[in-house]
């Protein structure tokens, strides 16, 4: 999301800093960009009741353990010690008056928000509901989203999965699709980098995002293999950083297809654009998207897209005109495919750079501004 553009509306005709709450995480990418607003310290037994030990490693990840264990002891006495500091937390912010709150990510969050007093409270949902049930048990989270004004989702697929879960909720959800800042990409695009991969006579592939199960980029070394077994001359960038089990299966798999002087994990960058500029083709290997930003991102900036068919592809991708769809044990044959026909991945190049995304960010805004009317 264009975080900056919206944060600046947020500013009242008084000139008074409007406060942005942050009750699990206050690091990230986008800090910067809240340079002039206030970031409260989150709350770290939030943190620690509610993050998946299994993304961690040695003395984190027994302490996380050790935390859960005495939570789930607590329980079974009659007190829960994670609803004891949503209250806490949730005492202040109904004394400091908001006008109103935003639960922009499912879990905890959502469920926290759903507590406070306000005139207006939005929960955002960035995952396929009906899909991630299976993952959270098939709670019933009937109670928490009921208590929301609206509901926003980026993609109508994402909507329409949603509300086959709680039809009785389908007034007060909206699709509005995430905003992209298209002069920022193009400006942070052209910084020099000195890491780039560049294959000398031949492609640059990249896949940027977090390095989880969803994104599949431990199968990134088997269609690295194929490729290269076709001939194909190429380097692929993987950009992105995740729990050190995750990453350490990605390594893992680039030694098991041998393909190490292919398959580069760069790690985490702040500033992904130029990398993505540079390459000849963005690869998506995901299983499920809300809404992809790499994808759109990658429009921004003219680069051809090869991606698996998750639920919304259809509404962040014109095939073939922007690029290929494929299973991913067709991936490797989709992608040799479109390098190899150098007209075709012209005219998908040109495309790109004739999409604009101004007056489509433009309408999102003001459909964003009129949830808080």
């Amino acid at each position: 999301m264009a975080l900056n553009s919206l944060l600046s509306r947020m500013r009242g005709d008084d000139g008074i800093t409007k406060e942005v709450f942050c009750l699990n995480q206050e690091d990230g990418p986008f800090k910067p960009l809240l340079e002039r607003y206030v970031v409260n310290k989150p709350n770290r037994w939030i943190w620690a009741f509610s993050t998946y030990y299994a993304q961690h490693h040695g003395l984190k990840k027994w302490v996380l353990i050790g935390v859960k264990l005495i939570r789930k002891v607590m329980q079974r006495l009659g007190h829960d010690p994670m609803q004891a500091q949503m209250r806490k937390e949730v005492g202040w912010i109904n004394r400091a008056g908001y006008d109103a709150v935003v639960a922009y990510a499912e879990g905890v969050i959502t469920h926290f928000v759903a507590q406070v007093e306000c005139r207006r409270k939005v929960a955002w949902i960035h995952i396929d509901y009906k899909r991630n049930l299976t993952y959270i048990g098939n709670a019933d989270e009937s109670w928490v989203y009921d208590r929301f004004d609206k509901i926003v989702i980026p993609s109508q697929f994402s909507l329409n999965s949603f509300n086959e879960v709680f039809p009785h909720l389908s007034s007060r959800t909206v699709a509005i699709q995430n905003i992209i800042d298209e002069e920022r990409i193009l400006r942070l695009s052209n910084e020099q980098v000195e890491d780039c991969a560049v294959e000398k006579d031949g492609y640059l592939l990249v896949s940027i995002g977090r390095i989880c199960y969803e994104k599949q980029f431990f199968e990134i070394p088997l269609v690295a293999a194929a490729l290269r077994d076709k001939g194909i001359r190429f380097k692929w960038m993987i950009i992105g950083g995740g729990s050190q089990v995750e990453m350490q299966m990605v390594r893992d798999k680039i030694k098991e297809h041998n393909v190490e002087s292919h398959v580069i994990m760069m790690g985490t960058k702040n500033n992904p654009y130029p990398y993505l500029k540079m390459s000849s083709l963005l690869v998506v290997t995901s299983i499920s998207e809300t809404f992809s930003y790499a994808i759109a991102e990658a429009k921004v900036l003219g680069v051809p897209i090869a991606t698996t068919p998750f639920g919304t592809v259809r509404e962040v991708i014109d095939e073939p005109m922007g690029g290929v769809i494929a299973e991913l044990n067709g991936m490797a044959d989709a992608i040799a495919a479109l390098l190899c026909d150098k007209e075709r991945f012209e005219a998908c190049k040109m495309y790109l750079a004739d999409s604009k995304v101004a007056s489509m960010n433009n309408e999102n805004i003001k459909k964003i501004e009129g949830l808080f009317e």
